[in-house]
């Protein structure tokens, strides 16, 4: 699979970018604590949570280009809309259609092997909730089944933070494996969990 030209590796355009997201960041007053140094895996997926609030992409955007990270997130088919699904897949994004009876894990896990620099971003609750809804299984599944490893981004509303201390190999255990990530979830709060 060919390499796409994205937000995140478009030259010229993407150190401009760059400069402008970290101004807008420190004009915001939020503080990122993840940069691509700690992310030494030329594959993962990376996890975000909570996500509660539209801006949750914003944000993302912002924090991935201070981050210097090149990713590619997994958004519902319906916001690829035409003429604005090219804009869309530059933005890193590619489309999912849940309503189709696929294996959608085993379709995103045959990505991994196709491109050995595939990073992913998803929500892993799958919807915005402010109260934290369940985390889908399909971000384990699909690291798990790809044999890459989990990253854990999170955003901490109170303190204006977004940032990544934890990844983690799947055991193949989910129950056990949830249990802990949700426990690395449990102190952060949202942006309309504040």
């Amino acid at each position: 699979m060919a390499k796409q030209t994205t937000v995140f590796s478009t030259p010229i355009i993407t150190p401009i970018l760059r400069f402008i997201a970290r101004v807008i960041l420190k004009i915001i007053g939020w503080k990122v604590n993840f940069h691509n140094d700690q992310l030494p895996y030329k594959q993962y997926v990376l996890i975000g949570a909570p996500h509660t609030s539209n801006w949750d992409f914003a944000m993302m955007l912002l924090v991935v280009l201070d981050a210097e990270v090149k990713l590619n997130w997994m958004g519902k088919h319906t916001i690829f809309p035409r003429p604005f699904a090219w804009f869309m897949r530059w933005l890193g994004g590619i489309p999912v259609d849940r309503t189709r009876s696929t294996n959608m894990t085993s379709a995103i896990a045959g990505i991994f092997a196709e491109r050995d620099d595939l990073k992913i971003l998803l929500a892993p609750e799958g919807t915005r909730s402010v109260n934290g809804s369940k985390f889908k299984s399909g971000f384990y599944y699909i690291a798990h089944q790809a044999g890459v490893p989990i990253a854990m981004s999170y955003i901490d509303a109170e303190r204006k933070i977004i940032g990544l201390e934890k990844v983690m190999e799947t055991s193949g255990d989910y129950e056990k494996d949830l249990a802990e990530i949700m426990a690395y979830y449990a102190p952060y709060k949202g942006i309309k969990g504040v």
